[in-house]
């Protein structure tokens, strides 16, 4: 079971999606998990009786709750950011940006808002294996099938929260209320998915050398949106499902290996300290590459940054591949009528002050 965040003097608030208004302080903020079971089993066959062949399998369920200050940021409700842009502030409310800051700013400013869902549930991982290990006589074989399924991860700012209330880049109106800034839901809607085929030849100890070799076959997929990025459609997380770009290496080879040397049997003995203990240490590790998202520029100043639409028929892949100078085809991408509008607006409406309290 994990309990719920909480602040000595009760002043954590919630903000209420149904009313638009932060929850009273002191308010639970969201609902206990109370079904948090997580049961673990494993086997091991000698599958011939000679204990040369071993078949080995498992399943477990694991839950981890991150540290209540990476939890969405309750204290953010109690004491909101307050936000306006630069074209509002200087041709509407006739202020300029300054420090200290001036009162009247907080007039034209609106705060921004972090919507915890109320029946949060603690981030859960499946995971199971299958695999068979082979003694070779000269070292041992095995082969294996790995596999973990990931619920409920938490949107704590490593992983963003959808922003439901984003101000549009051409109308500049807000979907939800413009009493308010961003309003970001936070909650466990991001899931993943990582299976993997796992070989790996170990030579144990034998006349001073020792090697292991190690080959992964794995694909990653999630719709986590990390540090820094956005929601092509806040309103469809779903449609981030896609190859885990931060940690998706599609095949990896490692490699390592060791000798002791020995030297006392070199040099017909000798202190200690001089002819034990020496080693020789290698390792090597060979592996793909890590996928690309493809995105264009935003706005003047970069900002929030769509995903580009394909064009029917031409191939993402550089007619003249090379590397590095030609990779992909500009050309399979086009941009949309909303994307150039976005670019033609003023630079001054793509800068944003947060008032501090």
């Amino acid at each position: 079971m994990s309990t719920v965040s909480r602040e000595k003097q009760g002043r954590l608030q919630n903000f209420d999606l149904n009313t638009l208004k932060f929850t009273p302080k002191g308010q639970k903020l969201h609902d206990v998990d109370k079904n948090n079971f997580g049961p673990r089993f494993g086997f091991a066959f000698d599958v011939f009786g000679n204990r040369k062949t071993v078949l080995r399998g498992g399943y477990g369920i694991f839950y981890d709750r991150d540290l209540p200050a990476s939890f969405g940021s309750p204290q953010a409700n109690t004491f909101p950011a307050e936000s306006v842009d630069l074209f509002t502030a200087l041709f509407i409310c006739g202020i300029f940006p300054q420090y200290p800051v001036d009162p009247a700013a907080y007039k034209c400013a609106v705060p921004n808002a972090y919507a915890i869902e109320r029946h949060l549930q603690t981030a859960m991982a499946q995971h199971w294996s299958l695999n068979v290990q082979h003694d070779l006589g000269f070292g041992t074989l095995q082969v294996g099938y790995v596999g973990n399924h990931v619920t409920h991860l938490l949107t704590n700012g490593v992983v963003t929260p959808r922003n439901i209330n984003r101000r549009d880049p051409v109308t500049q109106a807000r979907p939800l209320s413009a009493n308010f800034g961003d309003i970001f839901v936070v909650g466990g809607y991001p899931q993943s998915n990582y299976n993997a085929l796992q070989v790996t030849f170990k030579r144990n100890l034998a006349k001073g050398l020792r090697f292991n070799a190690n080959y992964t076959w794995s694909h990653a997929i999630d719709d986590v949106v990390g540090f820094f990025k956005d929601y092509q459609n806040e309103n469809n997380a779903r449609a981030e499902r896609a190859a885990a770009i931060r940690t998706f290496v599609n095949k990896l080879f490692a490699f390592d290996a060791g000798y002791d040397v020995p030297l006392r049997d070199w040099f017909d003995g000798g202190p200690r300290w001089l002819v034990d203990g020496w080693q020789l240490n290698t390792i090597t590790q060979v592996r793909s590459g890590l996928p690309v998202n493809v995105t264009r520029q935003g706005g003047v100043f970069g900002g929030f940054s769509f995903r580009p639409n394909l064009v029917p028929g031409v191939s993402t892949r550089c007619p003249n591949y090379n590397v590095p100078r030609c990779q992909f085809n500009a050309a399979a991408f086009f941009k949309s009528r909303r994307w150039r509008l976005w670019q033609m607006l003023p630079a001054i409406c793509c800068v944003g002050l947060v008032l501090p309290r």
